[in-house]
């Protein structure tokens, strides 16, 4: 998106600052842990980028799940407790419904020697479609359990590592019922470091500190088994259809292609390009298959981190930086995230003494300067941006990595500027609030469709459709004021469960907004 003050805005940037509607690395909400404790180490942010949801534990043991409109500070839309002391907390979410997943484990029984996984879905807008599975492999309080989330929430595949057999144990499990789909087991002569599944949910890639496997899912059969020659880290990934696989070494990353034959081969690797010695600690796929993001510590001072970004299609690195801090802090990488198209990815990292490194900065994939640098009280943990790459959710730790103590919180910023924004949880037969950025003096509309078309429809000099034609109605919002902003209120249908999309429209001149926001309705 082009964020370019446009002529005649100028005397209004600070209002638009605060309402997040212009500002790159606008905060939407917080959610603190102000008097519960707790130190959020996970986030999944899904259904269009319009819900946010964590889990916590183990003196407060919660699972939360937020609205991406609501206002600051937010109030849970759904909220489940744990029951008891909770322990490996992990969530994810799919991006085209409102479905998430989450995994924890408690104490099996009173020796606390063994603990018991248990696997929760979510839907915030159908709560009666909810269950719970408990995984049937004890562990003995290993964090080898995992869960993850096809793109469209049709699979969900879980995985405890068994410490009897040396085996990883994985179900698969559909949407609508806690029955599994499918069980098998994976040889991964120790416990796993790796448990990845690709985004259209038809590849399962896991890997130990010696093996590295992909399996076909749901059926479970072996595609590819290889030992790991040399050191591994925590970068491991396999691309949104399959079709690629890599993992992170010291100074470089192999990258495997599938073959004609339908196993793979290593295709190539891609070195970090600077002195030193960096592993390779974090890497990513983009769902569509066309971009590689790798992220790197540098372990002689731990005091700097490489990112790259690599074209698949040409094995060229489009954009490479090496960001480096001061003082006695390490600054290490905690997390990436890729968007769909690998247009943008996030880079969450510990931030440094100096409190020159921003903790979350968002890049454009060909360029080195920052489209958002997101600076936090304490380190970041864990990040998810959204599949369009225009917000992402942060878990952070109230203060340093390396520093005792308790709290954080839970944040959504914006990375760029919004055309279109709902202000409030859209509940069934209330009403939000709807604004559009837009041209003053314009006259300004929300466009309201239940659809969207298969294929965008582009108007030269307008701008692109989102919309499906069918049920598309005109939300009117009055003048675009002189602070750009056109502002009304949209009546939300009494139809829970449903989903409409939204794009701003205004005329004098004529245009469509860039966002397309999704909107389940909720109860």
């Amino acid at each position: 998106m082009n964020n370019t003050i446009r002529c005649g805005w100028l005397a209004s940037v600070a209002l638009l600052l605060s309402t997040g509607l212009l500002a790159q690395g606008s905060q939407l909400w917080s959610h603190p842990s102000t008097g519960e404790g707790w130190t959020p180490s996970t986030v999944a942010l899904g259904n269009g980028g319009s819900e946010v949801i964590s889990q916590f534990g183990p003196f407060f043991d919660r699972t939360r799940v937020f609205s991406g409109y609501d206002i600051n500070p937010p109030t849970p839309l759904l909220e489940t407790n744990q029951g008891s002391a909770s322990f490996h907390h992990q969530v994810d979410s799919a991006e085209t419904r409102d479905l998430s997943v989450t995994i924890h484990d408690t104490y099996a029984d009173q020796t606390l020697s063994t603990r018991r996984v248990h696997i929760q879905r979510l839907s915030v807008s159908q709560p009666a479609t909810n269950w719970t599975f408990q995984h049937p492999t004890l562990t003995n309080g290993t964090d080898r359990i995992n869960v993850r989330v096809s793109r469209d929430g049709a699979r969900i595949v879980a995985g405890v590592y068994n410490f009897q057999t040396n085996r990883t144990d994985v179900i698969v499990l559909g949407p609508d019922s806690p029955t599994p789909v499918a069980s098998f087991s994976v040889d991964t002569q120790a416990g796993y470091k790796a448990f990845e599944l690709s985004a259209d949910g038809s590849h399962l890639l896991v890997a130990s500190g010696t093996m590295l496997k992909v399996h076909a899912i749901p059926a479970g059969t072996q595609i590819w088994s290889d030992f790991l020659w040399e050191p591994s880290f925590n970068a491991f990934g396999i691309s949104g259809d399959g079709s690629h696989f890599a993992w992170g070494a010291t100074n470089k990353v192999k990258l495997y292609k599938k073959n004609g034959g339908g196993t793979y081969s290593l295709h190539a690797e891609p070195a970090v390009g600077v002195s030193g010695n960096w592993a390779c600690d974090r890497l990513e796929f983009s769902d569509d298959s066309s971009t590689l993001v790798t992220a790197y510590n540098l372990t002689d001072t731990f005091r700097s981190m490489r990112v790259q970004a690599i074209d698949l299609a040409t094995l060229t690195l489009p954009m490479a930086r090496t960001i480096s801090g001061s003082g006695s802090l390490q600054i290490c990488v905690a997390d990436l995230s890729v968007s769909r198209n690998g247009s943008r990815f996030a880079l969450a990292n510990w931030g440094d003494s100096a409190g020159s490194v921003p903790e979350v900065q968002v890049f454009a994939r060909n360029s080195t300067a920052a489209v958002a640098s997101l600076d936090l009280p304490g380190s970041a943990l864990a990040i998810d941006l959204s599949a369009d790459g225009r917000r992402v959710a942060i878990a952070s730790k109230a203060v340093h990595a390396n520093q005792s103590g308790s709290g954080g919180r839970i944040d959504l910023y914006a990375t760029e500027s919004e055309d279109a924004q709902i202000l409030g949880s859209p509940r069934a037969g209330t009403s939000v609030t709807a604004r559009i950025r837009g041209t003053p003096g314009a006259i300004g509309w929300m466009l309201v469709s239940p659809t969207l078309r298969p294929t965008p429809l582009v108007f030269p000099g307008l701008g692109t459709l989102y919309l499906g034609s069918s049920g598309l109605v005109r939300v009117p919002l009055g003048i675009v004021n002189g602070s750009g902003l056109a502002t009304g209120s949209w009546s939300i249908p009494t139809l829970p469960g449903s989903t409409r999309y939204l794009q701003a429209f205004h005329t004098q001149p004529r245009k469509l907004g860039e966002d397309c926001l999704t909107v389940t309705i909720l109860p």
